[in-house]
């Protein structure tokens, strides 16, 4: 069972939904030494102590994370943090 999951609806493309996933996570790919891969419309990352998925439906995208026991104790911080960046990505406009 996942530790932190998040999601945001969308009203783009499931290209332009992807693009965008790619977008919000190259940037914390770098700043937390993280390595991702797509698989279909799946974003797979996982880095030392954390790993997890940014699944991209047609509106909605999912996001999944597993910490390490040590990484739980930043658990909120991190929630905060994902929630904080899909809000910024996905914007929630009228579809």
């Amino acid at each position: 069972m996942s530790d932190i999951q998040s999601k945001a609806t969308h009203c783009y493309t499931l290209h332009e939904a992807k693009s965008k996933t790619s977008a919000l996570l190259a940037p914390l790919c770098q700043k937390y030494n993280l390595i991702a891969s797509w698989q279909d419309n799946v974003l797979h990352f996982h880095g030392m102590g954390i790993q997890g998925s940014v699944a991209v439906c047609e509106q909605q995208v999912q996001v999944s994370v597993m910490l390490s026991a040590l990484l739980k104790m930043f658990q909120d911080k991190i929630q905060h943090e994902i929630d904080l960046h899909l809000k910024q990505v996905f914007v929630e406009v009228a579809c």
